[in-house]
Parts: C-alpha cells; structure tokens; sequence
C-alpha cells in the first residue's frame, strides 16, 4: 500500500472525495499503480471540487 497526497504532488488540486474519480492528477496515479512499468506522467494541473 502506497498513500498519495495529492495536494502534496500538485497544490492547485482541490478534489474532494466524490471529485477524486473525474481527477487527471489521481487518474495519472492510478494508471501509473497498475502498470508501474509504464508510468503515466500527469502535468499538475487545476482541479475544482466542483468540477
């Protein structure tokens, strides 16, 4: 097990719990977990809660 801080990885990510599922930043990580031989880079970019 791995914990993320997202805002940790990217301070312009605001995501919430529910907002986390639509998140490029947590979508990168989560592709990057499953195939860690071919990570996936995300450039930080701004995400809302409300998005």
């Amino acid at each position: 097990m791995h914990n993320i801080d997202l805002q940790q990885q990217c301070p312009l990510d605001f995501s919430g719990h529910i907002g986390i599922a639509f998140d490029p930043n947590a979508l990168g990580d989560v592709l990057t977990a499953l195939d860690p031989a071919h990570p996936v880079w995300v450039p930080c970019t701004w995400y809302s809660p409300g998005l």
